[in-house]
C-alpha cells in the first residue's frame, strides 16, 4: 500500500513539474544589472557554506541575501547557517496532491536575482522546487533537467574551483 501511495505521489509531482516547466518556458527573461540576492538548491551532501560564500563574495552578494534550500529523502533538523536563511525540505513534507508546506510557499513568493541548482542528476523534488522559484537567472549542471536552467555547466559538482571560475565568468558577463 505504501509503495502505491509513493507511486501516485511521484506521478502527481512529475505532472506538476511538467506544468511548471511549461509556465517557466513562457516567462520573459529579465535584464540583470547586478546580483543582490541568490537562492541555492542542493542536497545535504553537497552543502559547503565556505564554497557558496566564495561564490557570493565573487558576485558581491551579501550572505544575508542568500537562501539555501537543502532537500533530502527524509526530514532533517534545522541547523544554523551563515546565510540569510536555510530551509530543510523533504519529500515527506509534500502533500499527497503535491502541495508544499507554508515555509516553501513563502520561499516561492520571494524573487531572486540568481538561482543555483546545485544538484547533478535528474530528480523530481529539487526540479519541482527550482521550477517554482522566481529568479531572473538560473544555473546548474548538464546532468540535471536542463529545462530549469539558463546557464548549464558540463562539469561535476566536485570540480568546485572550476565551477567557481566558470560561473563567476559567465555571471559577470550577464551584467556588463
Amino acid at each position: 500500500m505504501l509503495k502505491m501511495i509513493r507511486f501516485f505521489k511521484d506521478a502527481v509531482l512529475r505532472f506538476r513539474l511538467k506544468n511548471r516547466l511549461r509556465i517557466l518556458d513562457n516567462q520573459p527573461k529579465i535584464k540583470i544589472s547586478s546580483y543582490r540576492s541568490m537562492a541555492i538548491i542542493l542536497s545535504e551532501d553537497d552543502l559547503d557554506e565556505t564554497f557558496f560564500s566564495t561564490l557570493a563574495k565573487s558576485l558581491k552578494i551579501s550572505p544575508k541575501r542568500i537562501t539555501i534550500v537543502v532537500f533530502s529523502s527524509k526530514k532533517i533538523e534545522n541547523k544554523k547557517t551563515g546565510f540569510g536563511k536555510r530551509i530543510n525540505f523533504s519529500k515527506e513534507e509534500i502533500g499527497f496532491s503535491g502541495g508544499f508546506n507554508q515555509e516553501m510557499l513563502t520561499f516561492f513568493e520571494q524573487k531572486f536575482d540568481l538561482l543555483v541548482n546545485f544538484f547533478y542528476k535528474k530528480s523530481v523534488l529539487p526540479e519541482l522546487i527550482s521550477a517554482n522559484c522566481s529568479s531572473k537567472l538560473r544555473m546548474g549542471f548538464s546532468k540535471a533537467n536542463q529545462n530549469i536552467n539558463d546557464i548549464v555547466f558540463e562539469i561535476k559538482p566536485e570540480e568546485k574551483e572550476l565551477f567557481l571560475s566558470e560561473s563567476t565568468n559567465y555571471l559577470n558577463a550577464f551584467i556588463k
